[in-house]
């Protein structure tokens, strides 16, 4: 979602100027047919996952294979380490998460490299939430239902998101919490209550254990809600994201030299 990310003055109206002729419509069309088109927007990225199913590039990026041998270590009960390094060190560069979501992976079937038609299944599946989340967001930037269709639609062929959705990364899994976390607190913000708070603490908190640049998630929905007063949301948000953080920091420092 980054390239979306409009800067400078007029931006947003550069954007709809664009997404509204690319539309070419701006009536609201039935909650079925919105789905539909949602659906077909899935159609590359499980192409291009269906053709690297074998997952021939795995390694290419050096921390796939690192998420891959720590999801083993994971599944096989070894604790989160990285088995390919010399004395098996405890891993505390990359946080858990998506290493304990790929281990499920290894204990369905253990045998590789038979498995990683399965872990690239476990990689796209992001890939619905992620289409999903995008339009809802461009929706509450106020695009019309066509603009956000068409920009979603764009995104869903965007060569580094096919790469990405087809790989172990965390880059669409992370943004899928991300976006979860911005509509919440954008929710909770505008209506001050505290269920929207905890629900987008918890996602900002397994952000964080996706991508540890997710504190910055942490820190600016924290901030935004004390710049709208909403100071027990704000509170909510906080304890709700709190044990993501101490847990990945306090392990990260104790196994730092071991």
């Amino acid at each position: 979602m980054d390239q979306l990310l409009v800067r400078g003055p007029g931006g947003m109206e550069r954007v709809r100027a664009v997404a509204g002729r690319l539309s070419g419509q701006s009536r609201t069309l039935p909650r079925w047919l919105v789905a539909l088109i949602l659906i077909a927007a899935l159609a590359p990225s499980a192409w291009v996952a269906w053709r690297l199913r074998t997952m021939p590039q795995l390694g290419s990026f050096v921390d796939d294979g690192i998420y891959w041998v720590s999801a083993k270590s994971v599944a096989e009960g070894d604790g989160y380490r990285i088995p390919s390094l010399p004395e098996r060190p405890w891993q505390t560069k990359y946080p858990p998460l998506y290493p304990a979501y790929l281990s499920l992976v290894w204990r369905i079937n253990p045998d590789f490299p038979s498995n990683l038609p399965l872990a690239t299944l476990f990689a796209w599946a992001w890939m619905p939430p992620f289409l999903l989340l995008s339009f809802l967001a461009l929706r509450r930037l106020e695009l019309t239902q066509g603009e956000a269709l068409t920009l979603t639609a764009l995104l869903a062929v965007n060569p580094h998101l096919l790469y990405f959705a087809s790989g172990l990364h965390t880059e669409v899994p992370y943004t899928v919490l991300l976006l979860t976390a911005v509509l919440l607190l954008e929710r909770a913000g505008r209506m001050g209550t505290l269920g929207p708070a905890v629900l987008a603490g918890v996602a900002a908190g397994l952000a964080f254990l996706c991508r540890t640049n997710g504190i910055a998630l942490v820190a600016s929905g924290l901030t935004g809600l004390l710049l709208a007063r909403r100071l027990r949301s704000a509170a909510a948000y906080a304890l709700a994201a709190l044990p993501a953080v101490a847990g990945w920091s306090w392990w990260s420092w104790t196994h730092k030299y071991t």
